[in-house]
C-alpha cells in the first residue's frame, strides 16, 4: 500500500478541521440535519467568510497606519525637531507592534480549532510517519493563518512604496513582514504550550482557578505590552525627537537596533535621500542591514522550531488532576448567576475566551496608568470619564457577544436542562455589565490619583450601565436567534467572525449613542447633558428588554 503525503493527508485533514469548527460535533454539538454532501461546503465557505472579515480587519489597520506617511498627515503630526526618517521609522515600527499583536492575537483564536478537531491526534495511530504528521500539523496552522498573514505580506509593501512614492521602500518592508508572520505563528504556538501544560489541566476549586488566572495574566503580558505601546504611540514621537536632539549618547541608536525598528529604518533610509549618513547608528545603513540579518537568523530558527512544534502541540494533553476519596458537591443556583461562573471557569481554561476578559480590562488599565503618570496638562474630569466609560462600554460591547460561542463547549450537558433562551441571555448580559463594571471602575481609581472627582465618574459609570445592557440583549438576541433557526454553533470568534462583527456594529451603535448626545449637549452644561445621556439609556434598556426577552421564553435546548 501507498503511504499518502502529507499534501494528500492535508486536504482531507483541513475538511475534517473546518468541520469540526463549524459544526462542533467533538464538542457535543449534534451531528448537523441535512444532507451531509453539502456540510464540508458550507463548512468551507462559512471559514473563507470569517477568513476575509479578518483580513478586511487588518486591511484597515494596514491602511490606517500608511496614511500617517502622506505629505499632508505627516506635516501636520511630525515635531519640527523630528527628522522625517525618524518619522517614517516611528509609523512603520508602530505598525509592524500591531500586526505582529493582532496576529499573534488571531493565532490564539485560531489554536482552540486546530487543537479541538484532533485531527493530528488521529494521525499518530495510524501508520504515518512521525514527520509526515508534524508537516501535515503546520500545514493545517498555515492554513488557518493564510489569509491575514497574505494580507500583511502583500498589502503593506504596496501601500507603503505607493504613499511613499518609492517602490523600492515597500520591497524593503517584505523582511519586516516575513518576520512579523513567522513570529506570531512561533508565539501563538509556544503561548499555546504554556496554556496547554499549566493552565488546561489544572483541577477545580477557588484556589485552582485563581491560580489559573495569575498564569492567564503573565501569559497575556506581552501582548498586553504590544497594544499598551500603540497607547503611547504619540508620545513616542516627542520621545524620538528628544533623542534625536538632546538624549543621552547610544540612547537613539540602541532603539534603532532592537526590533522591529531597524526593519522599519530600512524603507525609511530609501524613501528619504542623502538620510543613511544622517542615523545615529555606527555604520549607518550597513549597520541597519547587518542587524536585520542578525534578526533573520532568528527567525530562521523560529521556522525550523515550527516544522514539528505544531504536531507536538496537537499531542500534547494535560489530563485534569483527581484526589481519590473526595466527594463531588453540587451547589444549585439561579441560572443566569450559573451561566456567569460557568462562563468564568470556561474561559479560564480556554485562551480565546480568556483573552475577550482579559483585553476590555487590559485595555482600562492601561488608559488608567497613562492618565495617572502622564504630566498635567489641559486633560479635566469630565473628559477623562467620558474616556474611560466609552473604552469600557465599546470594548464589553464588541468582545462580550464572543461569549455565546461558549455554549457550544457546554452543550453536551446544558441541553438536557431546562434551561430557557430568557436565562441564557440574562446570564450573558450580566457578565457583559461585569466586564464594563470592572473596566471603567479600574480607570476610576486610577485616575483618582491625578483627579478625585469620584461623583463625576460615577455618574457616567452608571449612565451608561442601561445602554451596555440593551446593545448585550439586543446582540445576543440575534445570535441566539440566528442559532436556533439555523441549528448552527458559532464556535469561536474565528469561525464566527462574520455574525459576531454583525451584531458588534448595532450593538456599538446602541451603547455609543448616548455618549455620541453627551457630547452633542456638552456646551449646554455638563448636568443636562449627564441627564439626557442616563434618561436615553434607560430609554433603551425599556424597549430592548421587553422585545428580546419576549422573543425567548422557552427552553432554549
Amino acid at each position: 500500500m501507498t503511504v499518502p503525503s502529507a499534501r494528500s493527508i492535508y486536504r482531507s485533514g483541513w475538511k475534517e478541521l473546518v468541520f469540526q469548527a463549524t459544526y462542533a460535533v467533538r464538542s457535543g454539538n449534534p451531528v448537523p440535519e441535512g444532507d451531509p454532501r453539502t456540510f464540508s461546503r458550507k463548512a468551507r465557505g462559512r471559514v473563507a467568510l470569517s477568513q476575509g472579515a479578518a483580513s478586511t480587519f487588518l486591511g484597515f489597520i494596514v491602511l490606517g497606519g500608511v496614511s500617517l506617511l502622506s505629505p499632508t498627515l505627516e506635516a501636520f503630526i511630525a515635531s519640527s525637531t523630528l527628522p522625517r526618517v525618524l518619522y517614517i521609522t516611528a509609523v512603520l515600527g508602530a505598525l509592524l507592534v500591531v500586526q505582529l499583536g493582532l496576529l499573534w492575537w488571531l493565532g490564539l483564536q485560531f489554536l482552540p480549532t486546530f487543537l479541538s478537531s484532533a485531527i493530528v491526534p488521529v494521525l499518530r495511530t495510524l501508520p504515518v510517519a512521525s514527520a509526515t504528521v508534524d508537516r501535515v500539523a503546520l500545514l493545517l496552522l498555515v492554513r488557518l493563518f493564510d489569509a491575514p498573514a497574505l494580507t500583511c505580506l502583500i498589502l503593506t509593501p504596496i501601500a507603503v512604496g505607493y504613499v511613499l512614492g518609492n517602490p523600492w521602500a515597500g520591497l524593503a518592508l517584505v523582511p519586516a513582514e516575513l518576520t512579523v508572520v513567522v513570529l506570531a505563528m512561533a508565539f501563538a504556538v509556544a503561548t499555546g504550550r504554556f496554556f496547554v501544560r499549566n493552565v488546561q489541566g489544572s483541577r477545580g476549586g477557588h484556589r485552582s482557578t485563581a491560580i489559573r488566572w495569575v498564569y492567564l495574566v503573565a501569559w497575556g503580558l506581552p501582548a498586553f505590552a504590544l497594544f499598551g505601546f500603540v497607547a503611547i504611540a504619540p508620545r513616542f514621537l516627542t520621545l524620538l525627537a528628544n533623542l534625536s536632539t538632546a538624549g543621552p549618547p547610544g540612547a537613539l541608536a540602541f532603539l534603532l537596533s532592537v526590533y522591529p525598528f531597524n526593519f522599519a529604518a530600512l524603507p525609511a533610509v530609501l524613501a528619504t535621500p542623502g538620510s543613511g549618513s544622517t542615523l545615529p547608528l555606527p555604520g549607518g545603513p550597513v549597520a541597519l542591514v547587518a542587524l536585520a540579518a542578525g534578526y533573520g537568523l532568528v527567525v530562521a530558527y523560529a521556522g525550523l522550531w515550527l516544522r514539528s512544534a505544531p504536531g507536538k502541540l496537537a499531542a500534547l494533553t494535560t489530563p485534569g488532576r483527581t484526589r481519590d476519596g473526595v466527594v463531588a458537591r453540587v451547589r444549585v443556583r439561579a441560572a443566569p448567576l450559573a451561566i456567569v461562573v460557568k462562563d468564568f471557569r470556561l474561559a479560564s481554561r480556554t485562551p480565546a475566551f480568556a483573552f475577550l476578559i482579559l483585553i476590555p480590562l487590559g485595555d482600562a488599565t492601561l488608559l488608567g496608568l497613562v492618565t495617572a503618570f502622564s504630566p498635567l496638562g489641559s486633560a479635566n474630569p469630565a473628559s477623562l470619564a467620558e474616556a474611560a466609560v466609552a473604552s469600557a462600554a465599546l470594548l464589553a460591547t464588541f468582545f462580550g457577544p464572543a461569549f455565546f460561542a461558549i455554549e457550544v463547549m457546554s452543550y453536551s450537558y446544558s441541553r438536557s436542562l431546562p434551561l430557557t433562551g430568557r436565562s441564557l441571555l440574562i446570564g450573558k448580559m450580566s457578565l457583559i455589565l461585569f466586564l464594563y463594571g470592572v473596566a471603567a471602575s479600574v480607570v476610576l481609581v486610577l485616575t483618582l490619583v491625578r483627579f478625585f472627582e469620584p461623583l463625576e465618574f460615577g455618574a457616567f459609570l452608571l449612565a451608561e450601565v442601561p445602554a451596555v445592557a440593551a446593545a448585550a440583549l439586543f446582540q445576543l438576541g440575534i445570535l441566539l436567534a440566528v442559532s436556533k433557526r439555523r441549528g448552527l454553533p458559532l464556535v469561536n470568534l474565528y469561525t464566527g467572525a462574520f455574525w459576531l462583527f454583525a451584531v458588534s456594529l448595532p450593538g456599538l451603535f446602541v451603547s455609543g449613542t448616548p455618549l455620541a448626545l453627551y457630547v452633542l449637549l456638552l456646551p449646554t452644561g455638563a448636568g443636562t447633558a449627564l441627564a439626557v445621556m442616563g434618561g436615553f439609556a434607560l430609554a433603551e434598556l425599556a424597549v430592548v428588554a421587553p422585545v428580546v426577552l419576549g422573543w425567548f421564553g422557552g427552553a432554549a435546548s
